[in-house]
Protein backbone atom coordinates (compact mmCIF):
# COMPACT_ATOMS: atom_id res chain seq x y z
CA UNK A 1 0.00 0.00 0.00
CA UNK A 2 2.85 2.47 1.07
CA UNK A 3 4.63 1.41 -2.15
CA UNK A 4 1.15 2.50 -4.27
CA UNK A 5 0.89 5.71 -2.51
CA UNK A 6 4.73 6.53 -3.52
CA UNK A 7 3.90 5.94 -7.09
CA UNK A 8 0.43 7.27 -6.82
CA UNK A 9 2.29 10.45 -5.78
CA UNK A 10 5.80 10.47 -6.85
CA UNK A 11 5.42 13.71 -9.34
CA UNK A 12 4.05 16.02 -6.28
CA UNK A 13 7.06 15.01 -4.13
CA UNK A 14 10.37 16.71 -3.91
CA UNK A 15 11.10 16.49 -0.56
CA UNK A 16 10.74 15.19 2.87
CA UNK A 17 7.94 17.87 4.46
CA UNK A 18 6.03 17.18 0.91
CA UNK A 19 6.11 13.14 1.65
CA UNK A 20 4.84 14.36 5.01
CA UNK A 21 2.34 16.44 4.20
CA UNK A 22 1.02 14.00 1.57
CA UNK A 23 1.47 10.21 3.08
CA UNK A 24 2.17 11.06 6.45
CA UNK A 25 -0.53 11.04 9.44
CA UNK A 26 -1.24 13.84 11.60
CA UNK A 27 0.68 12.30 14.58
CA UNK A 28 3.84 11.95 12.76
CA UNK A 29 3.27 15.43 11.35
CA UNK A 30 2.95 16.76 14.94
CA UNK A 31 6.21 14.93 15.82
CA UNK A 32 7.77 16.59 13.18
CA UNK A 33 6.58 19.74 13.65
CA UNK A 34 8.07 19.22 17.58
CA UNK A 35 11.23 18.25 16.85
CA UNK A 36 11.61 21.44 14.09
CA UNK A 37 10.25 23.31 17.20
CA UNK A 38 13.00 22.30 19.18
CA UNK A 39 15.70 23.13 16.84
CA UNK A 40 15.02 26.36 16.33
CA UNK A 41 14.48 26.84 20.22
CA UNK A 42 17.76 25.57 20.77
CA UNK A 43 16.25 22.34 22.48
CA UNK A 44 17.67 19.06 22.67
CA UNK A 45 15.61 15.87 21.45
CA UNK A 46 15.82 12.13 22.18
CA UNK A 47 14.06 10.93 19.32
CA UNK A 48 12.31 7.26 20.45
CA UNK A 49 11.21 4.52 18.29
CA UNK A 50 9.94 3.66 14.97
CA UNK A 51 7.04 6.34 15.26
CA UNK A 52 9.09 9.54 15.92
CA UNK A 53 12.30 8.05 13.78
CA UNK A 54 9.91 8.31 10.86
CA UNK A 55 8.65 11.68 11.69
CA UNK A 56 12.73 12.84 11.89
CA UNK A 57 13.15 11.05 8.91
CA UNK A 58 10.88 13.72 6.80
CA UNK A 59 12.95 16.37 8.16
CA UNK A 60 16.39 14.84 7.75
CA UNK A 61 15.18 14.49 3.83
CA UNK A 62 14.32 18.33 3.75
CA UNK A 63 18.07 19.12 5.43
CA UNK A 64 20.29 16.71 7.23
CA UNK A 65 21.14 19.30 9.77
CA UNK A 66 17.75 19.43 10.87
CA UNK A 67 18.70 16.77 13.65
CA UNK A 68 22.11 18.09 14.58
CA UNK A 69 20.28 18.49 18.06
CA UNK A 70 19.00 15.15 18.19
CA UNK A 71 20.24 11.68 19.43
CA UNK A 72 18.27 8.19 19.21
CA UNK A 73 17.09 7.00 22.18
CA UNK A 74 17.06 3.28 21.49
CA UNK A 75 16.52 1.03 18.09
CA UNK A 76 13.39 -0.98 18.80
CA UNK A 77 12.13 -3.94 17.53
CA UNK A 78 9.77 -3.03 15.00
CA UNK A 79 10.64 -3.82 11.48
CA UNK A 80 12.79 -1.64 9.59
CA UNK A 81 13.79 0.64 12.84
CA UNK A 82 17.35 -0.29 11.74
CA UNK A 83 17.58 0.79 8.40
CA UNK A 84 15.75 3.84 8.95
CA UNK A 85 17.86 4.52 11.47
CA UNK A 86 21.11 3.62 8.99
CA UNK A 87 19.60 6.01 6.65
CA UNK A 88 19.10 8.82 9.44
CA UNK A 89 22.91 7.60 9.60
CA UNK A 90 22.52 7.79 13.35
CA UNK A 91 23.10 5.27 16.51
CA UNK A 92 21.21 4.46 18.97
CA UNK A 93 22.19 5.32 22.65
CA UNK A 94 21.11 2.07 23.60
CA UNK A 95 20.14 -1.47 21.81
CA UNK A 96 18.71 -3.37 24.68
CA UNK A 97 15.67 -5.39 22.52
CA UNK A 98 12.99 -3.25 23.81
CA UNK A 99 9.17 -3.39 23.03
CA UNK A 100 7.66 -1.72 25.81
CA UNK A 101 6.85 1.49 23.83
CA UNK A 102 5.51 4.40 25.97
CA UNK A 103 9.17 6.47 25.56
CA UNK A 104 10.86 4.09 27.44
CA UNK A 105 13.98 3.73 25.64
CA UNK A 106 13.91 7.50 25.59
CA UNK A 107 13.64 7.34 29.50
CA UNK A 108 16.55 5.18 29.90
CA UNK A 109 19.03 6.78 27.77
CA UNK A 110 18.20 10.41 28.97
CA UNK A 111 19.31 8.65 32.63
CA UNK A 112 22.78 7.41 30.80
CA UNK A 113 23.10 10.43 28.92
CA UNK A 114 22.67 13.11 32.01
CA UNK A 115 24.71 11.12 33.81
CA UNK A 116 27.44 11.29 31.02
CA UNK A 117 26.88 14.86 30.95
CA UNK A 118 27.66 14.89 34.74
CA UNK A 119 30.67 12.28 34.72
CA UNK A 120 32.42 15.29 31.69
CA UNK A 121 31.10 18.19 33.60
CA UNK A 122 32.51 16.91 37.30
CA UNK A 123 35.59 15.81 35.63
CA UNK A 124 38.52 16.88 36.93
CA UNK A 125 41.41 18.49 34.56
CA UNK A 126 44.75 16.33 34.54
CA UNK A 127 46.59 19.65 36.46
CA UNK A 128 43.78 20.09 39.01
CA UNK A 129 44.02 16.03 39.74
CA UNK A 130 47.72 16.42 39.91
CA UNK A 131 48.31 13.78 36.83
CA UNK A 132 50.95 14.97 34.51
CA UNK A 133 50.32 14.90 30.89
CA UNK A 134 53.50 13.80 30.11
CA UNK A 135 53.70 16.46 27.04
CA UNK A 136 56.97 17.95 27.32
CA UNK A 137 56.83 21.85 27.41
Amino acid sequence: MIREAVELQRGSITDGLDALRILGGREIAAIAGSILAARLLGIPVMLDGFICSAAALALHCSGPQSLAHCMVGHASMEPGHRRLLAHLNMRPLLDLDLRLGEGTGAVLAAIVARAALHCHLGMATFAEAGVDSGIAH
